[in-house]
């Protein structure tokens, strides 16, 4: 009798429900939660709060396996998502997703592999970016985790903010989560005028902002400058 070998650190069938109304399957694998299935749930009341109506096209930035995005999706936050990621697993993850027919969202769902936004096709213009990009220079004390929380030089921060500008609709809007140990608002400033932007507003986190902990979660909003 033939014997299947799973990969290590490889879960078949794994997946983590969202909390709207078709508590859609989200599939991922262990590694790939960088904070998306916590406090990156906070962004479902943050959009419903502060912009009390339904975007066209959402684009997540840093996707992974898509938690933030699918739940804007399933509380009936968006038209349309988009995914990107340049991790293959975790993209496949995100496939798995788009494809269960428990799910049924294939129609309204796009996923891309890639490192840089200037790669993404030029379609639809995304009305609302979110992401939960790595926070850090370095990851403290967490080395194991270099990929999910490390952005050395912020290169990828500069490489989105250069480009994302091309695929923002002109009303559109940025919401990023980022972390106040690894940064502040004014570290992106110089980034975020350059390519034509501006920051609107910034704001902590009310549940995952924790004083003198790792976990101090802030959001840039940042649109077209005028």
């Amino acid at each position: 009798m033939a014997t299947t070998i799973t990969p290590p650190h490889v879960v078949p069938g794994l997946y983590w429900r969202s909390r709207g109304p078709r508590n859609l399957r989200v599939y991922y694998q262990p590694g790939q939660d960088g904070g998306g299935t916590w406090f990156g749930q906070e962004y479902v009341a943050v959009v419903a709060e502060r912009y009390r109506k339904r975007f066209k096209t959402c684009f997540e930035w840093c996707a992974g396996p898509g938690f933030i995005g699918y739940s804007l999706l399933d509380h009936g936050l968006c038209d349309r998502l988009v995914l990107a990621d340049c991790y293959p697993p975790a993209v496949a993850a995100a496939q798995e997703t788009a494809s269960d027919s428990y799910n049924s969202i294939q129609d309204c769902v796009a996923i891309y592999q890639s490192l840089t936004i200037r790669d993404l096709p030029q379609t639809q213009p995304f009305d609302l970016v979110v992401g939960n990009p790595p926070h850090f220079y370095h990851p403290p004390e967490n080395d194991q985790y270099e990929r999910l929380d490390c952005d050395p030089g912020w290169s990828t921060h500069q490489e989105f903010f250069a480009n994302i500008g091309t695929r923002l609709a002109d009303d559109g809007m940025i919401l990023l989560q980022e972390n106040w140990v690894g940064s502040q608002p004014e570290t992106f400033l110089p980034w975020i005028d350059t390519a034509g932007l501006r920051m609107r507003d910034w704001w902590r986190s009310k549940a995952w902002f924790h004083e003198g902990q790792n976990c101090q979660i802030y959001y840039m909003e940042i649109e077209k400058a005028k």
